[in-house]
């Protein structure tokens, strides 16, 4: 005797669950197929009902109704064009990375194409799902090799927002020499910044290291820049400081801003919160621009002197350059 589990929903179809009949996974796919391009069909039904009713299944149906979806809405009928658009916005709202980055995929496409109304709606459609967008774009960004450094627990603004922000922003993201993302990877950059033109409107630039040796091109970084508004790439070399600094605006050096924890021991020694660095490696600093430039001469490891200020009286010490390694927790969001 066949028996077949079914998941009952509201319309004039279902979709087929389980079953324990020896039919092939490939019928179960066919029927799955003909049943989406059947609701599809109804979405340019001349009955309002026939046509809410498919764009709300389409909505609940699974990934396989997302590439049928797109198909639908790049055609010339407007009213499909925007209920096929609605449905992949419903797809959208997931926890299920799969069925997300298909979707997503999906309303970028619609985005980027000169069909104006599927774009208009593709864009609305993202743009309901801000916190998924940065999380699952996070989490595909360190997969590929990429991390964030998070921030330290008194650097995330004063004073604190009320209610707390949706997502926790990282103190900078690195691409390093063992990315594995290519130019493609950095979609996932701009998808953060999309998230974040919703989320968190920034009065600063996000910065993106993009690490010498990084098998990334010039050109597909300068593409990328090009879409971005709250983030920004940056090229350093293999070794690095580990501190931040804030520019003195009397010109009279940079202030240590805060020391890394994965700086060197002869660089925590050496340097306080506050100091003025004066000289770095025997010349005379004008900005962050020239401390970068003189760091990438240099490899993990080297020795600088340096010459500071701290407290109106000078002091020389020596620091030691680190390397960039992956914190061992990176910001997730909520």
């Amino acid at each position: 005797m066949r028996i077949i589990a079914v998941l009952l929903v509201a319309g004039p179809w279902a979709w087929v669950a389980a079953e324990d009949s020896p039919r092939s996974e490939t019928d179960a796919k066919a029927e799955t197929r003909s049943a989406i391009a059947a609701e599809i069909a109804r979405l340019g039904d001349a009955r309002f009902e026939v046509r809410e009713t498919a764009m709300q299944q389409l909505g609940r149906a699974g990934i396989e109704a997302v590439e049928p979806l797109l198909a639908a809405a790049q055609g010339e009928n407007l009213e499909v064009t925007w209920r096929a658009t609605r449905a992949l916005g419903r797809l959208i709202d997931t926890d299920d990375a799969a069925r997300f980055a298909a979707a997503e995929r999906a309303l970028e496409r619609l985005e980027a194409s000169g069909h104006r109304a599927a774009a208009r709606r593709a864009v609305a459609a993202l743009e309901t799902q801000p916190e998924k967008r940065w999380r699952f774009a996070l989490a595909r960004f360190e997969a590929l090799g990429g991390w964030a450094a998070p921030r330290r627990d008194d650097e995330q603004g004063t004073p604190v927002p009320t209610p707390p922000p949706p997502i926790i922003l990282p103190q900078y993201f690195v691409v390093p020499p063992d990315w594995k993302g290519g130019a493609a990877g950095l979609a996932n950059i701009r998808r953060m910044d999309s998230a974040l033109q919703t989320l968190l409107p920034l009065d600063r630039k996000l910065g993106i290291y993009v690490i010498d040796g990084a098998d990334v091109a010039p050109q597909a970084v300068d593409e990328t820049q090009n879409s971005l508004r709250f983030m920004e790439f940056a090229s350093r070399g293999r070794a690095r400081l580990g501190v931040s600094f804030l520019f003195d605006v009397r010109g009279r050096g940079l202030e240590v801003r805060d020391i890394e924890r994965d700086a060197a021991d002869a660089t925590k020694d050496a340097l306080k919160r506050g100091d003025l660095v004066i000289k770095y490696d025997g010349e005379t600093l004008t900005d962050f621009d020239h401390l970068t430039r003189i760091t990438r001469r240099h490899d993990v490891g080297d020795k600088l002197r340096v010459e500071v200020r701290r407290n109106g009286e000078p002091v020389e010490s020596e620091i030691e350059l680190t390397g960039w390694k992956k914190p061992e927790i990176s910001p997730k969001g909520k």
